[in-house]
């Protein structure tokens, strides 16, 4: 009988106080969030409403201030930061909207870069997965080229490999075809998607795009995330 895979992500009565506005306080607040090993699911809603927030949360990037938001049954909170970097680099992968890349390195370079930290621990390893990494994304033609020498589209493929190198369990991608023309969009679209199957990692997407929203198996609509409250309402 095969064991059953630990959920990528559990979110249980997570609070982080944001700041003030005027009387009340600006406050992030999510009672529950499971995404299941391998699920693709999007993140909808207007800019504000806490998407990023959400993502940097689960990254480990920002701390909450009560509830437990648990990675691969590993609480977040449980782990000093030097540990939870480690874990970060092994575990998670990121995609975002402005790409990301070192503009000094080739692309080759920049996949392998992301390397360092994570599960492909042998040093001669990282040039072969990189290159065969380029390859899946259709830049074969393209390993020493530098950023700027690639279209909009090619960097964010070049993004896309390196978010994969060190076969995470969790892809988050934050709006990663914003910058991008619609045809390309979906194209990129598309590519993390099979990706994330390929490498059966868990994908959680922020997208403006209900389009793109919409062809995946799941859609979490954020509105409400983030709340006014009277200061009483918060704990201190």
């Amino acid at each position: 009988m095969n064991t059953p895979l630990p959920a990528a992500v559990d979110i249980r009565d997570c609070r982080l106080r944001l700041g003030t506005a005027g009387t009340e306080v600006v406050a992030f607040q999510l009672d529950a969030l499971r995404i299941e090993a391998g699920e693709q699911v999007a993140l909808t809603g207007p800019s504000g409403c806490g998407k990023s927030t959400l993502l940097n949360l689960i990254a480990g990037l920002r701390r909450p201030d009560t509830g437990s938001i648990v990675v691969q049954d590993t609480e977040l909170d449980r782990l000093s930061t030097s540990s939870l970097d480690t874990f970060r680099g092994r575990t998670m992968g990121f995609v975002f909207q402005t790409f990301n890349l070192l503009e000094s390195f080739s692309a080759i370079e920049n996949v392998m870069v992301g390397m360092r930290f994570g599960r492909v621990q042998q040093h001669g390893e990282w040039h072969t997965r990189a290159a065969s990494l380029l390859e899946r994304v259709g830049l074969q033609r393209h390993l020493h080229a530098r950023p700027g020498r690639l279209s909009v589209g090619e960097r964010q493929r070049v993004a896309i490999a390196r978010a994969i190198g060190n076969r995470p369990a969790l892809l988050l991608a934050d709006e990663p075809t914003g910058a991008l023309d619609p045809a390309t969009a979906g194209i990129v679209f598309q590519l993390i998607r099979e990706v994330c199957r390929e490498g059966r990692c868990a994908l959680l997407l922020v997208t403006h795009d209900l389009d793109l929203a919409s062809q995946l198996p799941r859609q979490v609509d954020c509105r409400g995330l983030i709340r006014h409250l009277p200061t009483k309402e918060v704990s201190p």
